[in-house]
């Protein structure tokens, strides 16, 4: 599962492979916590459910699901 995939943290996008992608986020969010933690965590469910843009705005991207 080496497919290229796009990750927007914090305003800034970077191509990145999905398995580099889900080792990089999973650590950051291991060692940090609160609102970073819940970014890093949106990401790397995101990437485990086979996306292939994430971002961490997952708040937002939850409320504009639900009014679809």
């Amino acid at each position: 599962m080496d497919d290229t995939v796009t990750i927007i943290c914090y305003g800034s996008r970077r191509l990145m492979t999905r398995k580099d992608a889900i080792k990089e986020f999973s650590t950051a969010a291991f060692c940090c916590g609160g609102s970073e933690r819940d970014r890093y965590c949106s990401i790397v469910c995101g990437l485990n459910e086979g996306k292939m843009l994430v971002d961490d705005l997952w708040e937002w991207s939850n409320a504009l699901s639900n009014l679809a």
